[in-house]
């Protein structure tokens, strides 16, 4: 396994940073304090994080946080993109009223759903991520403003298409139940550490909702506290 890549973006290493990513027989280990985006283009197989285990295919994007490792273990060769970003360039709590991908793309250790890339989507993030590659190589102020400008318009895209499809419907009261339950993890889990606090927040007994967690996420309110801590 590959250890911690830790790049400094105020000194040697670009901001943001997009590149190809080769996914041949062996393991792909990526592991860094670059918040990720990698986009699977050709191939399939396993994709393993640090709580999940599910398998990948291609036309699909997934989202990762700085310091989460994930790896790649093929079972067809193929190819990706993968986009990496620095917090310090764009801070995902910093603009959350203008993204809104808090939760939905990132800080969700335990959702590691898809993007689907249909034909619509393809063309817009190619074009996106197009414009990027183009000014990775401008060491100006402009070049930094324009990166800014297409990591927003990506990360807003890609926040629309993952929220489309979402994992529960919408109309099911457990589902929203969830879904805020998801929010206020993300919001208060550092220093919000018992379940009563979460179950009084959603007006429902502790008892209830830690039966909800384990049918939809297969594991105990307590466990999804704590994954979020660490």
């Amino acid at each position: 396994m590959n250890n911690l890549k830790i790049y400094d973006a105020s000194r040697t290493d670009a901001a943001i940073m997009l590149s190809s990513l080769p996914i041949n027989e062996e393991t792909q280990l990526i592991h860094s304090n670059y918040f990720s985006i990698i986009w699977i283009q050709q191939g399939g197989g396993n994709l393993i994080t640090d709580f999940f285990k599910t398998k990948y295919q291609a036309a699909e994007i997934y989202c990762f946080n700085n310091y989460q490792a994930f790896c790649l273990t093929p079972e067809l060769q193929g190819k990706a993109q993968i986009l990496r970003f620095h917090p310090n360039f764009f801070c995902i709590e910093t603009h959350q009223h203008e993204v809104g991908c808090n939760g939905i793309l990132f800080n969700d250790v335990y959702d590691v759903t898809p993007i689907v890339v249909n034909d619509s989507l393809q063309s817009e993030v190619g074009s996106l991520l197009s414009q990027i590659a183009k000014e990775q190589d401008q060491n100006d102020h402009a070049g930094d403003e324009l990166l800014f400008s297409y990591l927003k318009i990506l990360l807003i895209r890609l926040t629309r298409a993952k929220s489309t499809h979402q994992l529960f419907d919408g109309q099911n009261p457990a589902a929203v139940e969830l879904n805020q339950l998801m929010s206020l993890i993300n919001q208060y889990a550092t220093h919000e550490h018992q379940p009563s606090f979460y179950a009084k927040e959603l007006h429902v007994s502790v008892k209830t909702l830690s039966k909800n967690c384990k049918k939809y996420f297969k594991k105990t309110l307590s466990n999804l506290i704590c994954e979020k801590i660490l």
